[in-house]
């Protein structure tokens, strides 16, 4: 029973840690690239499920500074990535 647990609480502790990354990718990506994820298959249809019962927990919705412009501040953030700058044009952004 212990070892059910362990398994149940790890596996929730890594779909939190990996979540807020897949948000980024997927929102970035259709900002940037004007990619969308597939919706047709077996493997997308799990990821969409997931990723829509993720949008919805507490613990990420809690997690995100202010959800009103979230979105606008990240796609702001990672602008320079979008134009090849990189890092160097990150870290002189002020806040």
């Amino acid at each position: 029973m212990q070892y059910v647990l362990f398994k149940l609480f790890t596996s929730f502790y890594a779909h939190i840690a990996l979540f807020p990354f897949a948000y980024r990718i997927q929102l970035l990506l259709a900002y940037y690239k004007n990619f969308e994820v597939p919706k047709e298959g077996q493997t997308w249809q799990r990821y969409d499920r997931w990723y829509n019962a993720m949008l919805k927990l507490p613990v990420f919705l809690e997690s995100i500074e202010n959800t009103e412009d979230y979105d606008d501040r990240l796609i702001q953030f990672y602008l320079p990535y979008s134009l090849g700058g990189g890092q160097a044009d990150v870290t002189a952004l002020s806040a």
